[in-house]
């Protein structure tokens, strides 16, 4: 079997990146070639971010990076889809994955491709943008009708669960004639497993260590957490914070934390790898993100690393997960104020049975989530008639 792939940026650190280079890793080992088209930031090929692009991947993957500009994405897509017309007729490709509507009109347009075509769409896209800026005026605009062009046209629609795949056709007034497959994020149980066997010497163990991974943008929350430890080290004065990413609300984060006199460190992007070692050392994981539509459909990536090595885990109450898991059985539920976040990190730092439950419990509920699992299921979705 021979399988292209269409995606945003696999380069980088950011939970996105990683999750679909991940994804393409395992889908690779399981064909005879994967041919793979991929965008790449300017700063990532003139800044010293360049050492994001050495990556390795199985020797029968072919990676194609093209620079990023919104509407170059678009563009590539019709002349991509050209090309694969000719391949597929050549032989070349007998399937594709796509994991944009973004990135899809080259392929939908031709009958040909788009019966041998999964898309994978990740939100209601519209509801994450900013008022501000072209880029966002035209993505407004674009999306809603690219998402009815693959809920028409493609071979099927891979969402994240069936309840964002509801509100995706409520509101592009449109269904797919096929029941919807669902690709969530994932975990690489080997990695987790050479993670776990490392030694971490460098990183101390003799506080309670509190932590966060992912990018600082205002919706994940982070501020909240920082105000939710002035209250636990009322109880807690070990407590230390450690913040594993980067992003646009880091300078604020630094302020409140010397404001607050909250013991935070903040690594900066790191390289999977090393962030996994990080991550290790939390004795709690707190994400106390804000609701929006998305995070309230979407079981992100950081979640399930921490359930693979054994992290105890604090969210909001999202729905998706809410739906699923058990309060203080699987996971413990938070809002997203500092109180009942310093009340959720007390509960479990003063509950020792439950937090040794909780640290026990993730590796059971990662297995679910296994790469190897998910790129059987979207292997399968492409061969069935």
């Amino acid at each position: 079997m021979r399988i292209l792939t269409i995606t945003g940026s696999i380069y980088g650190w950011t939970g996105s990146a990683v999750n679909e280079r991940q994804l393409i890793m395992h889908l690779a080992k399981k064909v005879e070639k994967c041919y793979v088209i991929t965008f790449v930031g300017f700063r990532q090929v003139f800044t010293k971010r360049r050492d994001e692009l050495k990556i390795k991947m199985p020797q029968n993957t072919v990676i194609i990076s093209i620079p990023f500009p919104f509407l170059t994405c678009i563009v590539m897509s019709c002349i991509i889809g050209i090309i694969a017309v000719i391949l597929s007729k050549l032989r070349k490709i007998d399937f594709i994955y796509i994991r944009s509507s973004l990135y899809s009109i080259g392929f939908l347009v031709f009958r040909s491709l788009s019966k041998k075509t999964i898309v994978k769409i990740g939100g209601i896209v519209e509801d994450e943008l900013s008022n501000k800026g072209i880029r966002q005026f035209y993505r407004r605009k674009l999306t809603p009708r690219l998402d009815r062009l693959v809920l028409a046209r493609s071979k099927r629609v891979a969402v994240n669960n069936a309840e964002l795949y509801n509100k995706l056709v409520k509101r592009r007034s449109f269904k797919h004639n096929r029941e919807p497959l669902e690709i969530q994020a994932g975990v690489n149980l080997s990695l987790i497993k050479k993670v776990l066997t490392q030694s971490h010497e460098k990183i101390p163990r003799n506080n309670i260590n509190i932590g966060f991974i992912g990018s600082l943008a205002l919706w994940q929350g982070v501020d909240i957490l920082v105000r939710a430890l002035e209250i636990v080290k009322i109880y807690e004065p070990s407590v230390k914070l450690l913040i594993i990413g980067d992003g646009p609300m880091r300078e604020e984060i630094n302020r409140i934390s010397k404001e607050l006199d909250i013991d935070c460190k903040i690594t900066g992007y790191l390289p999977h790898e090393e962030a996994l070692s990080h991550l290790k050392s939390l004795d709690i994981m707190v994400l106390p993100r804000l609701r929006t539509p998305n995070t309230e459909s979407i079981i992100p990536i950081k979640v399930i690393e921490a359930w693979a090595l054994g992290i105890p885990v604090i969210v909001t109450r999202h729905k998706v997960f809410s739906d699923r898991y058990v309060d203080g059985d699987d996971i413990v539920f938070c809002e997203t104020n500092p109180e009942d976040v310093a009340r959720s990190i007390l509960f479990l730092l003063q509950d020792r049975g439950t937090l040794l439950k909780l640290a026990k419990r993730g590796p059971e509920l990662a297995r679910d989530f296994s790469y190897d699992k998910i790129a059987d299921r979207l292997l399968s979705a492409f061969i069935e008639k």
